[in-house]
């Protein structure tokens, strides 16, 4: 019976993604990232901003190639990195969560291009 008291008094904290408590988090930074060039060093932060209190991202999920990476700030969780050296071309993606004190949340996907490969002599947009 205490299991099921418990349940609900937690059931009844629940509320939908549309109905904040307060300010709701989002993020600094565009869909679209600036270009990464194959076998050239990238590095670019997201930042999130606003809500009540102290930010935390967190990755949903992310699509890269081999030679980039992502991590999440260890002295700010509000931001993450995303760097490294692509060793091939193509689409990159990251699906990032934001989420403020009072646990309100923005979710957003962020495209990443790199273009080259060895044999490109140059890249037109």
């Amino acid at each position: 019976m205490q299991a099921l008291l418990a349940w609900a008094k937690d059931v009844s904290k629940l509320r939908p993604i549309t109905d904040p408590l307060g300010l709701v988090p989002a993020f600094e930074n565009e869909s679209n990232l600036p270009m990464a060039t194959f076998n050239y060093w990238y590095d670019q932060t997201i930042t999130a901003y606003g809500g009540d209190g102290a930010l935390r991202i967190d990755i949903i999920d992310s699509l890269l190639v081999p030679g980039l990476n992502v991590e999440i700030n260890s002295v700010d969780p509000g931001q993450v990195r995303i760097s490294g050296t692509p060793e091939k071309s193509g689409d990159n993606y990251l699906y990032l969560r934001v989420v403020d004190a009072d646990g309100d949340a923005a979710w957003q996907v962020f495209y990443l291009p790199v273009a080259g490969d060895p044999y490109t002599l140059f890249h037109l947009d």
